[in-house]
């Protein structure tokens, strides 16, 4: 349908087979999940995260591979650094969840994910954080440029009316979005607001200042009659409307709607996953490079 974005399995079947075979491969073995986090993690061979030198010796009397540098000695594991650190999980089961998010009709939560691998709730709901945590990190190697379209939108979704009960409330995000030539998204972003951050119903100019600064960058060339955020534009001004209709149907039928606390970080997963979709790359396999290097550390869960 003209002006829908379908935001589906739309790469290529030959990409997709590639990436449910790479699973296939690492759910074989912990001993394939460290081969592939090594290459994800030093991609031209071992550097020393201490010394920069590139030349180790491997201690293998632990559950996982212990790298030390010839030079200065300084050990490292294969999981320091990324979202896997101190974990107690096997890699397995990690690259499993990182594949149940990467998917786009997983439609993945911790109720799901904990049954699928076998962990605890709460070990589920933080595994699935951490990884949202890298991918709010990853956001920034798919930077916006070019022509921007700027305007705010409502998370709305649709659900049965009841005379009952009232609707539930639509949370406002700002919606940022790089297009192409032909003026077709190729690059989105969505940042959580609050209602404070409006005044006489339009978003305050320090809200959206801090916004086009944080995000948007130098350089970046926003659309003629989009200088101003105001919910009142009309439909053909905000490109990035029907992305913001899906991220609100995505929030409530996968986790039932998202508290403030939180909404950013589901917010940059369907992002994350958007943006991978549209530049055509592979999502897997880019959101495991996402996790495996990210600074994040959550072993206090794990």
């Amino acid at each position: 349908m003209k002006g829908k974005i379908k935001l589906d399995k739309t790469l290529s079947p030959d990409i997709w087979e590639q990436e449910e075979a790479l699973l296939l491969r690492l759910q074989s073995s912990e001993q394939a999940c460290e081969e592939y986090l090594f290459q994800l993690k030093w991609p031209n061979g071992f550097i020393c995260p201490y010394c920069g030198y590139g030349k180790a010796y491997i201690i293998k009397t632990r559950r996982q591979p212990l790298y030390e540098c010839v030079c200065c000695k300084h050990q490292t594991s294969l999981t320091a650094g990324t979202i896997m650190e101190g974990t107690r999980t096997s890699l397995i089961k990690w690259f499993t969840a990182i594949y149940s998010v990467a998917d786009p009709d997983q439609n993945m939560n911790a109720t799901k994910l904990c049954g699928l691998i076998r962990v605890t709730y709460k070990t589920a709901w933080n595994m699935l954080h951490a990884i949202r945590g890298a991918l709010s990190e990853g956001k920034q190697l798919l930077p916006p440029s070019g022509k921007m379209c700027l305007h705010s939108e409502t998370l709305t979704y649709s659900h049965p009316t009841s005379s009952r009960s009232d609707p539930p409330p639509t949370p406002s995000v700002i919606v940022c979005v790089s297009l192409t030539e032909t003026d077709e998204p190729r690059l989105m972003h969505m940042q959580a607001v609050q209602m404070e951050d409006y005044k006489n119903g339009q978003l305050s100019a320090e809200v959206i200042e801090e916004f086009c600064d944080h995000y948007m960058g130098l350089g970046s060339a926003r659309q003629p009659g989009l200088t101003k955020i105001n919910r009142f534009y009309p439909s053909k001004f905000k490109k990035g409307l029907p992305l913001a209709r899906q991220a609100g149907e995505w929030l409530h039928s996968t986790f039932c709607g998202i508290g403030d606390k939180y909404r950013q970080r589901y917010l940059d997963e369907f992002c994350c996953r958007a943006n991978l979709l549209l530049q055509g790359l592979c999502i897997f396999q880019e959101m495991s490079r996402m996790c495996a290097r990210s600074a994040l550390s959550h072993n206090s869960y794990f």
